[in-house]
């Protein structure tokens, strides 16, 4: 009995004993399951919470650059408008220089025009004197304009210019009877009327409308100029008197006479015509030859507000005369005018080859003469018809012509 009842209490003892092993593994069971739940879970939160803040940061970041993107697309914007502004700069460069090119083509062609009514403003003179010519009487009596040898004493190589023109013979009739020259040249050119040349070289010369002659004296030489009243009654020319340089003073005496068919005649394009009578004018030369000073002799007439320009050598002297209408000489913008019955000198310059004219708008327009010479630079002495370099050569000069020694 006692034995049963020890061995139950033995049965009993384990059963609580394995009760208690189940009891621990069962609770150890559970907290691990409950562990791991927790900690899942936990690691599913913290996910989550990761996955939101990567959603926020990105948000903020799209918001961060949405601005940029903006500004990207502004730039694109702005530089899409550069590019524009570029074209259109672009284009009007390209226009401006289509501009330009048209402007040069014009000024060119404004050039070209200019060149061919011989008009350069740049290089033109300028006129640095105008003078009206002082009436007198020469020769026998004749009634004339003296221009140079007057108001103006001289202009190196040109010592005298008259002009002669009437219509009553009374006032000319007596002409220039037989006198000497020494040392010089003479140049008369007719416009109207008949004067008639005799020298005591046997030269011989009747010069009628629009013909001339050129008298070299040289070491001396006697002639008359007498004219022969026509129909209408009317003498008008001129008489322009030439320095002879020192070694030329002595040369032969020499007579050309040109009639006018031999002078070539140039139209000019605005209206009107140009005659000369030495010199080169558009390639065409006159038939005076041979003359120390390289002369330039030329009568232009010009109709209203035509223009006219010409070459002068920069080492001549130059001037113009008017005896019909007027006109302004030199630049436009430093233009004179110069009327009838005055002179015009015309100041050179190193860039100033040329004489730039625009005639006047009355119905005459304007005629004048152009002429031009290289200045000799020499002494000048002069008494009566003799021009030397020296006052014993002019007392020489009397002497030989009261001997006879021309």
């Amino acid at each position: 009995m006692v034995s049963h009842k020890h061995n139950r209490t033995n049965n009993n003892k384990y059963k609580n004993q394995y009760t208690i092993i189940f009891i621990i593994v069962i609770a150890s069971l559970l907290y691990y399951f409950l562990s791991s739940t927790t900690t899942t879970t936990t690691t599913y939160l913290q996910q989550q919470q990761r996955e939101q803040e990567q959603q926020q940061q990105q948000q903020e970041q799209q918001n961060t650059f949405k601005p940029l993107n903006n500004n990207s697309n502004n730039n694109k914007k702005d530089n899409n408008n550069n590019n524009i502004n570029n074209i259109n700069l672009l284009n009007n460069k390209k226009q401006k220089l289509k501009d330009n090119n048209n402007n040069n083509n014009k000024i060119k062609e404004e050039e070209d025009i200019n060149k061919n009514n011989n008009i350069i403003e740049m290089s033109s003179r300028i006129v640095s004197k105008v003078s009206t010519g002082m009436m007198t009487s020469d020769g026998a009596g004749v009634k004339l304009r003296r221009i140079i040898g007057g108001p103006i004493s001289d202009l190196d190589p040109f010592l005298l210019l008259d002009e002669f023109k009437s219509d009553d013979p009374n006032q000319y009739i007596a002409g220039f009877p037989s006198h000497p020259h020494r040392g010089f040249e003479t140049v008369t050119y007719m416009l109207r009327g008949t004067m008639e040349h005799k020298d005591h070289k046997h030269n011989y010369g009747l010069l009628k409308a629009n013909s001339v002659s050129w008298m070299s004296a040289g070491k001396g030489i006697i002639h008359s100029e007498m004219p022969i009243v026509d129909r209408d009654k009317v003498v008008w020319g001129f008489q322009l008197w030439v320095n002879l340089p020192k070694s030329h003073k002595m040369m032969e005496p020499r007579y050309q006479d040109i009639p006018a068919k031999d002078i070539p005649e140039v139209d000019e394009q605005g209206g009107g015509k140009t005659r000369i009578i030495a010199g080169v004018y558009k390639n065409i030369t006159g038939p005076i030859a041979g003359i120390v000073t390289n002369p330039l002799y030329l009568d232009v007439k010009l109709s209203p507000g035509s223009t006219f320009s010409e070459e002068i050598p920069n080492d001549h002297q130059a001037f113009v005369y008017v005896f019909e209408g007027s006109a302004r000489f030199g630049p436009k913008a430093k233009g004179k005018e110069v009327k009838t019955s005055q002179i015009g000198i015309l100041q050179g310059g190193q860039d100033r080859n040329r004489i730039d004219v625009i005639a006047g708008d009355s119905d005459q327009g304007v005629r004048f003469l152009l002429v031009a010479g290289k200045p000799l630079n020499e002494p000048v002495a002069r008494y009566g018809p003799f021009v030397m370099n020296t006052e014993a050569e002019i007392q020489q000069a009397f002497k030989d012509y009261q001997a006879g020694r021309f």
